[in-house]
């Protein structure tokens, strides 16, 4: 029995190798025989943009990644017959020539041609009527836990739209102040003899930043809401006691229109997806896309070719925007002095040497501590230096 890999890559949908800036969360497929597939990864938004089409294979679990399907024809045709023609820019991801967004009352078909003959065609998809965010915020709440936290939450108008199906990624960046930050470091110069010498920092350590994205299939229904309109939609929840919103927090989050039929492809995805469901014996069949094979109507595509209207907001807030004056979550930061040379071992040539260790201070009694002490006050890396947890480099949309 072999075993195929399929990736699941959340932020544009699809099962399938990486794609550019997903995030992906892998599980196994057990087949008796293995019947290698194509992959497609494509939503097409109304934004006016180059669009980006992902084409891969279906792998073992013997081999390490998918191969892409390279120098394929790869096009969008309308019920206008008006062509979008897309080229390869790196091996298997494909881009539009031209920029392009996808209207009202227009219906699109994918065409694929891949090089050894095969073809491939999409069902005709249609964009759905746009909504919009009308409200995006964030607040204190107490969850059905009982933990206290901060609830992500969205409003969204219907425009006299029908749309009632909607998917959901975010893009979470925070601030990080590295707590017992030094404009110093130690530099372990020696070994024979021990030489350690303080020197300036060679690159601002004390803020960073740090940006995750959306791992979950992330889906909403308007069925049961008032006048199908999204009303306090929790999107997020991050405890209290998360170190990330201690200071300045973002979040970007992505609203999209779906039809029914591409929000029912991704609620199976995401019931697959479900590590309660990772070890059932599913095949890839299972799974039913909307691309198929021209030439074999037995050969299985994996994959939907997607037509989404797309809203987007950002919001900030700082620790004291909703708790106040309140203590923050702070970091456990011991300062400590370690001995550089004790019983034949070396404390604090081996810290520095292994990167665990930030210079703080000079050792002048002010800070208790146990033990032979060294001639420097130290703290773990994460205290120290910023750089180990996120960039210091801000952001271009940051803003204080």
């Amino acid at each position: 029995m072999k075993k195929i890999k399929i990736n699941l890559t959340y932020s544009l949908l699809f099962i399938g190798a990486l794609f550019l800036t997903s995030c992906v969360e892998e599980f196994e497929i057990s087949t008796d025989t293995y019947e290698q597939a194509l992959v497609v990864e494509a939503v097409i938004t109304d934004e006016l943009k180059y669009q980006h089409i992902k084409l891969s294979n279906t792998y073992t679990f013997e081999e390490e990644d998918a191969s892409p399907v390279e120098n394929a024809t790869v096009k969008i045709i309308d019920d206008l017959d008006n062509e979008y023609p897309f080229e390869e820019v790196e091996p298997g991801n494909y881009v539009s020539s031209n920029v392009f967004m996808a209207e009202l009352d227009r219906a699109y078909k994918l065409s694929i041609q891949t090089n050894s003959g095969k073809s491939y065609l999409s069902d005709a998809t249609a964009l759905p009527q746009n909504t919009s965010i009308s409200n995006f915020y964030a607040e204190p709440i107490t969850n059905e836990e009982g933990e206290e936290g901060v609830a992500i939450k969205i409003d969204a108008d219907q425009n006299n739209s029908n749309t009632r199906y909607y998917r959901y990624e975010y893009e979470e960046t925070y601030k990080i102040i590295a707590p017992y930050w030094s404009p110093s470091d130690l530099v372990l110069v020696s070994r024979n003899p021990i030489v350690i010498e303080v020197v300036p920092r060679e690159q601002d350590e004390e803020i960073c930043y740090k940006t995750n994205v959306s791992r979950d299939i992330i889906l909403e229904n308007t069925i049961n809401y008032p006048n199908h309109e999204v009303d306090d939609y929790q999107l997020r929840f991050i405890n209290k006691k998360d170190l990330m919103i201690a200071h300045r927090y973002s979040i970007l989050v992505r609203q999209y229109q779906q039809s029914l039929e591409a929000h029912t492809y991704y609620k199976t995805l995401k019931k697959f997806s479900d590590r309660a469901n990772v070890f059932s014996q599913i095949q890839t069949g299972n799974i039913n896309g909307n691309i198929y094979s021209v030439n074999d109507e037995n050969e299985k595509v994996v994959g939907y070719f997607e037509i989404a209207g797309i809203d987007s907001k950002r919001i900030f807030f700082n620790w004291e925007d909703l708790y106040g004056f309140e203590p923050k979550p702070e970091l456990d930061c011991e300062i400590t002095a370690p001995a550089i040379f004790i019983d034949f071992r070396t404390p604090l040539p081996d810290a520095i040497e292994a990167g665990t260790v930030r210079f703080f201070d000079y050792n002048t009694g002010l800070y208790p501590v146990e033990g032979f002490q060294g001639p420097y006050y130290v703290v773990p890396a994460d205290c120290g230096d910023c750089t180990t947890q996120g960039s210091n480099v801000v952001p271009d949309f940051w803003v204080e």
